[in-house]
């Protein structure tokens, strides 16, 4: 086991002395033979040299990530559209309460086809229950507001979110066969 490589294979017939040798470094203090280190690509393709003729008389490819000054305006909202939001936005901040660190109930809402989650005090989940309340989103967060500026600002801007709880009043319960209806609900129940 203690033959070298080289030895073994020259014994089992695979190698010749003249392959051994052209194997072997020319030059003791030379570079050793050996795998090459590739450079690390970053990602991007390379780009090929152009001259300045090349570059002159090619057209640049249009660039889907970049607006023209026609399609900008189209995605910016007008300044009145601005105005109202900045109006809503400080009655949501001025009318919000805060619900701190005693805020420990969770209270479920729909956003779009998503139920979301809130913590809130235990007056403000009555509260909301009861359709005093709201919850409205304002830059990525939720507030609770009372319903008077909720409505205030479903008048303003109607796609605006706000859940309140008037959506879940509007249906009509009527036509639901009552199955259950003999079965009492335990009053400690919470939903």
């Amino acid at each position: 086991m203690s033959r070298s490589l080289q030895e073994q294979l020259m014994s089992l017939g695979l190698a010749t002395e003249e392959q051994l040798r052209d194997t072997r470094p020319k030059n003791k203090s030379g570079p050793k033979p050996g795998p090459k280190k590739k450079k690390a690509r970053s990602g991007k393709p390379r780009r090929a040299a152009r001259t300045q003729d090349s570059t002159a008389a090619a057209p640049r490819p249009h660039s889907p990530t970049r607006d023209t000054g026609k399609r900008r305006g189209q995605n910016e909202p007008s300044p009145e559209e601005k105005a109202l939001r900045q109006q809503v936005h400080k009655m949501i901040a001025d009318t919000h309460e805060p619900r701190g660190e005693e805020a420990q109930v969770p209270f479920h809402f729909v956003k779009g086809s998503r139920v979301k989650r809130i913590y809130v005090t235990e007056d403000q989940q009555r509260r909301l229950s009861a359709n005093e309340l709201a919850v409205a989103a304002m830059k990525g967060r939720h507030y609770v507001i009372p319903i008077e500026t909720a409505r205030k600002v479903r008048e303003l801007i109607p796609p605006y979110f706000i859940s309140m709880g008037e959506e879940q009043a509007d249906i009509d319960l009527s036509d639901v066969d009552d199955e259950y209806s003999d079965f009492q609900v335990p009053d400690d129940l919470m939903w």
